[in-house]
């Protein structure tokens, strides 16, 4: 890692067993500032496994070589970014969308690559608060083209976006987001379905898109007859279901804006504690591995105490919207300051790399399955009615 990023970055390495010894943890900085929290030892809770080691500084140059992380789109595997709260059309998220872009890039290949210039085999999701502050004015509007259209076209990025709404999108008329229409833009509706197979057929992906923000200021009903009916006849059952259908590499995975848990300054806000009572009811209900998040503009890795692994990802509008964390016992990884995840799911498990705003790795995180769930560790479409194509 360059001279000048370490100077940017502070590493607080914990020693001590998660659930078990207080954390000695800091305020990792202020608005705009970079900072990193990892765990230095392994760390055991009921339901995961953590194992941190350090980056090299081949691993961290965003420039170097990939063929350490064994990361790369093969016919076994499922690749996808995720992002969150990263509409503002500015600067820093056009900086964070090109890194995510050359990162795209250096995960596949050539021949991964369509006819009409769509990268498959690899896509996007994101957590809300797409269109900076109030959503959209109107289908295809000005600021849809800006933020979105000229920011991939820009980037070079030539894969779909599966999102999901934020709090800043339903200040305007969320349909206007689902009615917008570009070949890479996906919703539609605001709450949704799909999977995504491997070429061979031995992995299975179900995603499960959630409107967080309805959860807390209406009674919807609409979207909780959705979600248990949704639960309840998919073709793919949960690891702890025996359906016939049912594969040693399916994984159920949940994403919406609001999260369960959180370093970040919204955690404790109304809103988001009377939404986490739904989400846990849902990813109880549907038998959730993974659940995705933002709203905090930061990015995190937290086993739940009462719930699925956790990944908060809301710093695609980079250090422009960056706030300070405060990571808990619980926390696994915390980085404030701009970046995205990329995740890569094999017959080994998922693995899952941070970027900073400017491209550079900062861990090397791999989920192993254990039994009915998976365990973790850091080295360093088809659906119903309202599913996604």
């Amino acid at each position: 890692m360059k001279e000048k990023t370490k100077s940017a970055i502070r590493v607080v390495l914990l020693s001590a067993l998660m659930l078990s010894t207080s954390c000695s943890c800091v305020n990792l900085g202020t608005p705009n500032t970079t900072s990193v929290e990892l765990r230095s030892q392994n760390v055991l809770t009921p339901r995961w496994k953590f194992e941190t080691h350090e980056m090299s500084q081949e691993q961290s140059d965003p420039s170097a070589s990939r063929s350490d992380s064994k990361m790369s789109i093969e016919d076994d595997s499922l690749s996808f970014a995720i992002i969150g709260d990263w509409g503002t059309g500015r600067k820093d998220q056009l900086e964070v969308f090109s890194s995510l872009g050359t990162q795209i890039r250096s995960f596949t290949k050539a021949e991964t690559r369509a006819p009409n210039g769509l990268t498959y085999n690899f896509f996007i999701l994101t957590t809300g608060d797409n269109f900076y502050p109030s959503g959209l004015s109107e289908p295809n509007s000005a600021f849809f083209q800006k933020a979105f259209v000229a920011a991939i076209t820009q980037s070079g990025i030539n894969t779909p976006f599966y999102a999901s709404l934020g709090n800043h999108d339903h200040r305007s008329p969320w349909q206007y987001q689902v009615q917008s229409t570009h070949p890479q833009w996906v919703i539609p509706h605001r709450f949704y379905a799909f999977t995504k197979e491997n070429h061979k057929h031995t992995l299975k992906l179900r995603f499960i898109a959630l409107d967080t923000e309805s959860l807390w200021r209406i009674d919807d009903k609409e979207q909780d007859d959705w979600i248990r009916q949704e639960c309840q006849d998919t073709a793919i059952p949960g690891h702890e279901r025996q359906g016939a259908e049912e594969t040693p590499n399916t994984w159920r995975i949940m994403f919406g804006h609001h999260p369960i848990e959180s370093s970040g300054p919204h955690a404790s806000e109304h809103s988001s504690a009377v939404a986490r009572e739904k989400i846990l009811e849902y990813a109880r209900l549907c038998n959730i591995d993974i659940y995705l998040a933002g709203h905090d503009h930061h990015l995190e890795v937290t086993p739940t105490q009462a719930g699925p692994l956790q990944i908060i990802s809301g710093a695609a509008a980079g250090r422009d919207k960056a706030y300070p964390i405060h990571p808990g016992s619980r926390t696994f990884f915390a980085q404030s300051g701009g970046g995205f995840f990329i995740a890569n799911i094999h017959d080994n498990g998922l693995e899952l790399l941070p970027y900073n705003q400017s491209g550079e790795r900062l861990s090397h995180i791999h989920i192993t399955r254990r039994s009915a769930r998976p365990s973790m560790q850091n080295k360093d479409s088809n659906g119903d009615r309202k599913s996604a194509p």
